[in-house]
């Protein structure tokens, strides 16, 4: 065998036990614990010869249904026969005890969860290794009757011996996903590496484990899971809907794992066939082909293309070839669940946004276009889809559905124009080294995404199954424990000078030098962030150009973070008043808190409201003398805040859920409010004492988040399927979709609209921004699009200058200033996912929330980082550094002025 990376990733270690925990389980002696799974907890035992071996613990709630008992039972005797190769032996069984167990072979070794997260992607070599292992695994046990039914890469143990699957056999708490379906939180498994049949509550078959092996190669090829990562429902929504994605998983090994994801159960090879494809190059039949004429005679040459033709793959040569077959088709090709997709409001039919051509195809067996990579500059409009009806079921009678599988989806309405960013090509570094390229960590148009971090369920696991117009993003709907927003000490600003000596370049000359000294600093801000900052304070000294600003921002506002005095308090979400003086925090403790900033220090408490309803959104009128407050019980309360310090409670809200977002529109005499479950709500304010009743409307769609336009006439909602819906609520008693913006199939999780309300910036899973021009909704196109976050974007925000603020699921708080759309800059790294962000309107400050329970305030304002910069020694270039990168111009100190 190739082996492994040395030394192997830990992963097995047994921790103590538990004081609940068993100590002895018939003539097992337990010494450790070595995780938690769905079903119950995984202990070290040590059998009566010394052996040490893996016991599943059955969980009491399951152990006291007696079906459970049944079930347990059969497919314990039934994965006993399954043959070793290279699964974890079923040793030994008790269904019937007061603690039912199942005993396996203890598997020395990492999981490939853990592996993969540790160290990156597998080598080729381990990588074929593990594609044969698995396959050899899944033939045992389907030769034995079993659907595993939950392989992931958390079920996947890497032996001293080689890969072997555990947790194969047992019976699960749900007996298909029609459970996962009602609620995804209760599912049992890995949902990203769930066949569609599993998700859309159809017949489980072996084939649900063959998708499953596609996924883990995708996984362990490229340390991402194939259909990305987010929201549950966002990821099932792909799995249903849009093709893996497959970039580094290549060759041969790539044609197998096409096959295998197919979403027609049908079409899928079987164990054996992949494992004596991997093996020997033995052709795989396509299932998918139309089955040859009846008027055919076998062996006339008019059968030609007819014939069914297979695909080999050998591992010696590694060519694919094609030959063909003298099998038959395997029947007519059941409905695939891609050919319908989650469908919201009915729109009328428009032209289809265009497309790149597709990838040149792998006859005859290359499955449906890949979909584009999440880097891909060119937006993507997957093909429409046709709905067909269930093979079994009757004339007229659509089949089963489940939130993920949807009515057919109508064409886009309002399609984007396509948009491919202007290449960046800054000026040449005259008289400098060449620099080296941008590190991996910092933000750009083609940065790599980090290592994914698959879910594995314990060390060992054997057997472990609206704006406003005031920037203002939506928080997480998960309560975030995180202090309060405080204003950092704003420094005394420097004035803005011109550097030089005797010399006097030109204005374009110093614009175009102090762009170049930025681009520089942005290149060495990886490997020498103290150099880039040198050479970020120069380049804004020379001249202000956007450039250095970013350059600025990036260097120096980590200096500014400070954390509220009031920490300890929890807090779910921030956002800023339009006259930028006010900060506003939503506790989940239900209380409302309004802080004053002040340019000397920190800023100081003005109020504290309490409600005793944990909040989940705050959100300001345009105005400023408006503000809603949602909670969990209530779906809003508004307050007068004229006086900040005196605020006034006019009403409470009902008639909705828990809302994902609020907003209040124009002068505050409108209020918006969206849950996930597709609706949302609109009440009018005239007479906040005495609220009219609200007007509620079906979108048809999952909701993520929800934005309202300043002047209270254009809704936004967001959704999983990947569009956002625009609402003309002129009349909020009569609400009317007037556009769709139709992106790439990825969830949208966050919007927020500009100052002037012509500007959407949408956040995707997808790990882009995409700003949309809607200053006409029946026309809106995408008029600029970023990319370089790390994870799915969560939180966005807009300052009146069309600065945008993004923040990710992997913690990166990154900004971009308007111009370039490659400059993207990485300013924050948080270590914990961004539930919410706000920039003022003069895009001075941001405030951000975390998942982890943190509340920072920066400052963007480029004089004041200048104040802060020049405070350190270090941050001032030396004449040696200047004279290298900066040699038209005279020396001069940049704090000096």
């Amino acid at each position: 065998m190739s082996g492994y990376t040395q030394p192997p990733v830990s992963g097995n270690t047994a921790r103590p036990l538990r004081a609940e925990d068993p100590v002895r389980l018939g003539n097992y002696r337990v010494v450790g614990r070595l995780g938690q799974g769905g079903m119950g907890a995984v202990f070290l035992g040590q059998a009566p010869d010394g052996t040490a071996v893996a016991i599943k613990v059955i969980r009491p709630e399951l152990a006291s249904r007696p079906e459970f008992r049944a079930r347990f039972a059969r497919e314990a005797e039934s994965a006993r026969r399954v043959r070793r190769f290279t699964t974890a032996a079923v040793l030994d069984a008790d269904p019937d005890g007061p603690q039912p167990y199942l005993v396996t072979e203890f598997v020395e070794g990492p999981t490939l969860s853990r592996h993969v997260t540790a160290r990156g992607p597998m080598r080729p070599a381990d990588l074929e290794q593990l594609a044969v292992s698995v396959a050899t695994a899944l033939s045992a046990i389907h030769a034995a009757g079993i659907v595993h039914r939950d392989l992931t890469p958390a079920n996947v143990l890497l032996s001293p011996v080689g890969p072997k699957v555990i947790d194969f056999g047992l019976a699960r708490e749900y007996d298909t996903v029609s459970d996962l379906s009602r609620n995804v939180k209760q599912a049992i498994g890995t949902p990203g590496y769930m066949s569609p049949e599993q998700i859309l509550d159809q017949p489980i078959t072996a084939a649900v484990d063959i998708f499953a092996w596609g996924s883990i190669i995708v996984f362990a090829a490229t340390g991402q899971p194939p259909f990305g990562q987010g929201r549950v429902e966002a990821v099932l929504y792909r799995i249903v809907n849009e093709q893996p994605r497959l970039e580094g998983v290549t060759g041969e090994l790539r044609d197998l794992v096409e096959l295998a994801m197919r979403k027609d159960p049908g079409a899928r090879p079987s164990a054996e066939e992949l494992r004596a494809a991997l093996m020997g190059g033995v052709a795989i039949p396509d299932r998918s082909a139309p089955a040859p004429s009846s008027a055919g005679v076998a062996g006339e040459s008019d059968q030609g293309d007819r014939a069914p033709r297979g695909r080999r793959w050998s591992r010696g040569g590694r060519k694919a070839t094609e030959v063909s077959t003298t099998g038959a088709a395997a029947g007519p090709a059941r409905p695939s669940p891609a050919d319908t997709v989650i469908s919201a409001s009915p729109l009328p039919p428009a032209p289809p946004m265009p497309t790149s051509p597709p990838p040149a195809a792998r006859q005859p067996y290359s499955p449906a276009p890949h979909s584009p990579a999440p880097h891909s500059p060119a937006p993507h409009s997957p093909a429409p889809h046709s709905p067909a009806p269930h093979s079994q079921a009757p004339p007229h009678s659509p089949a089963p559905q489940s939130p993920y599988s949807p009515a057919p989806r109508p064409p886009a309405t309002y399609s984007p124009a396509p948009y491919s960013p202007a290449p960046r090509s800054p000026a040449p570094l005259s008289q400098t080294p060449q620099s080296p390229a941008p590190h991996p960590s910092s933000l750009s148009p083609v940065t790599p995404s980090s290592p994914g971090t698959a879910a594995a369920r314990g060390p060992h696991q054997q057997g472990t199954g609206p704006d406003t117009g005031t920037g203002r993003r939506r928080p997480d709907r998960r309560v975030v424990i995180a202090g309060f927003a405080v204003v950092l000490a704003a420094a005394i600003a420097i004035p803005v000078a011109r550097l030089g000596g005797g010399d006097s370049p030109s204005s374009t000359d110093r614009d175009a030098i102090a762009t170049r000294l930025a681009t520089e600093a942005a290149a060495r801000r990886a490997e020498d962030p103290d150099l880039a900052a040198r050479l970020s304070l120069a380049a804004y000294r020379i001249a202000p150009v956007s450039a250095a600003k970013d350059a600025m921002i990036a260097s120096f506002s980590a200096l500014t973070t400070v954390q509220p005095p009031e920490a300890a308090s929890p807090g779910k979400d921030v956002t800023f008043s339009p006259s930028d003086s006010v900060l506003a925090s939503a506790g989940s403790d239900g209380a409302l808190r309004l802080y004053r900033l002040t340019d000397g220090g920190e800023p100081s408490l003005l109020s504290e409201q309490p409600t005793n309803d944990p909040a989940a959104a705050v959100a300001f009128a345009p105005d400023g003398k408006r503000l809603a407050l949602s909670g969990t019980q209530d779906p809003a309360r508004v307050w007068d805040v004229t006086d900040p310090a005196k605020p006034t409670q006019l009403s409470t809200l009902s008639g909705l859920g828990t809302p994902v977002q609020v907003a209040l529109g124009a002068d505050g005499t409108l209020l918006a409010a969206a849950t996930a479950d597709g609706t949302f709500a609109l009440w009018r304010l005239s007479d906040p004492a005495a609220p009219e009743p609200p007007r509620l409307q079906r979108t048809g769609s999952v909701i993520t988040d929800m934005a309202l336009n300043p002047a209270g006439t254009l809704l936004a909602t967001a959704g999983i399927s990947g569009d956002v819906q625009l609402w003309d609520v002129t009349d909020p008693a009569r609400p009317k979709q007037s556009g769709a913006l139709r992106g790439p199939v990825a969830a949208v999780n966050t919007v927020a609209f500009n100052g002037d309300g012509t500007r959407l910036a949408v956040g995707r899973d997808d790990r882009t921004v995409q700003v949309w021009d809607v200053s006409d909704p029946q026309q809106g196109h995408v008029a600029t699009e970023l990319r370089g976050p790390e994870g799915p974007v969560f939180a966005v925000a807009f300052d009146e200058a069309g600065q945008i603020v993004i923040g990710d699921q992997s913690g990166v708080v990154s900004y971009w200033g308007g111009a370039d759309p490659a400059a993207v800059v990485r300013i924050a790294d948080a270590e914990s996912k961004i539930t919410s962000i706000a920039i003022d309107r003069a895009g001075d400050h941001l405030a951000f929330t975390t998942e982890g329970g943190r509340t920072s305030i920066w400052s963007l304002n480029p004089d004041r980082l200048t104040a802060v910069a020049c405070a350190k020694p270090s941050a001032r270039i030396t004449p040696a550094e200047w004279e290298q990168f900066v040699p038209e111009i005279s020396y001069t100190d940049p704090c000096s002025i």
